[in-house]
Parts: structure tokens; sequence; C-alpha cells
């Protein structure tokens, strides 16, 4: 992550396709799915952990298809 907390694609592509895993395996509701990101990710604070979470909702379109950074647009 950058200083002004701007991520690069590669770096959300990274986060997001373990949010996804972590959504098929169903070990977790996904509104809780924030201290896992900060297991996984140590650079991640709390604050960043639950910011790339939202990030990953919102990154849904309304068929339900999860847009990876870089790789959609």
């Amino acid at each position: 992550m950058s200083e002004d907390g701007d991520y690069t694609s590669e770096e959300l592509r990274r986060y997001f396709i373990y949010l996804n895993e972590l959504r098929e395996s169903g070990i977790t509701n996904m509104f809780g799915a924030a201290p896992f990101l900060e297991d996984e990710f140590p650079e991640l604070n709390k604050q960043e952990a639950k910011a790339v979470l939202m990030g990953w909702m919102n990154s849904y379109d309304k068929s339900g298809i999860c847009m990876l950074p870089g790789k959609n647009d």
C-alpha cells in the first residue's frame, strides 16, 4: 500500500482473491471477514482491512460477479 492509503491493482487483486476464497469456504459471514484479512495480510491494520472488505463488497456487479481489479478493466 502506498503512504496515502491507495492500493495498487495487484494488492487489491491479492486481497479480493483471498476474500473470494474465504467466501467460498463458508468459514465466516463476510461481514465479519476483516479480522481474517488482518491475520492473512499483516500489512493491513484494522481500519485498512475494513476498507478493503468494503471495496470487495462494492466490487460485485448486479449479477453477483466480483470485478477483480486489473482483470476486468
